[in-house]
């Protein structure tokens, strides 16, 4: 798990979260399989204002805190 410090709506989070670099995909295996590329993401496990965890009350902008995060990256 990583932590990272970001601006949301001017508030300083603390955001703890696993990092998946995604996976180029295989178009053509040696045997004509394949399978399609998946992008790079991050799955949030918890979100904290000066130590109080606000997750809840975040929720609704998870996906925006992901792309954050996947920027400041």
């Amino acid at each position: 798990m990583e932590t990272i410090d970001i601006y949301f709506k001017g508030v300083e989070l603390t955001v703890s979260y696993t990092y998946d670099e995604g996976d180029n995909g295989v178009w053509r295996d040696s045997n004509g399989d394949g399978y399609p590329p998946t992008p790079e993401s991050v799955c949030i496990e918890e979100m904290t204002i000066k130590g109080v965890d606000v997750s809840e009350l975040l929720d609704c902008y998870i996906y925006d805190i992901e792309e954050l995060i996947l920027k400041e990256r």
